[in-house]
């Protein structure tokens, strides 16, 4: 990846760099994907264009079924300090 290619949408002068952006989430198979199909919108609105991303991406999804006890717990207790609700453990 050249620095040039993320900065087409940048006005800040601010050289890019690398981000990683984590959501846990409780849902069903069926709202996960059309929750990563929404993500996909957001981060390529015009999925037409030609060539790469002017800021380019990657996602990828984890079942939370293969993650350690201690992973899955940390998760849940952020979702549930974020949105207090019935216990999800």
């Amino acid at each position: 990846m050249t620095a040039a290619r993320g900065m087409e949408c940048d006005t800040t002068g601010e050289e890019p760099r690398l981000w990683q952006i984590e959501i846990a989430l409780v849902a069903s198979s069926i709202v996960h994907e059309e929750l990563m199909d929404r993500l996909v919108e957001v981060l390529c609105p015009d999925h037409r264009h030609d060539g790469p991303c002017p800021v380019p991406w990657a996602m990828h999804s984890v079942n939370g079924d293969s993650l350690s006890r201690r992973k899955r717990r940390a998760l849940l207790r952020e979702i549930d300090e974020t949105n207090p609700g019935p216990d999800l453990a």
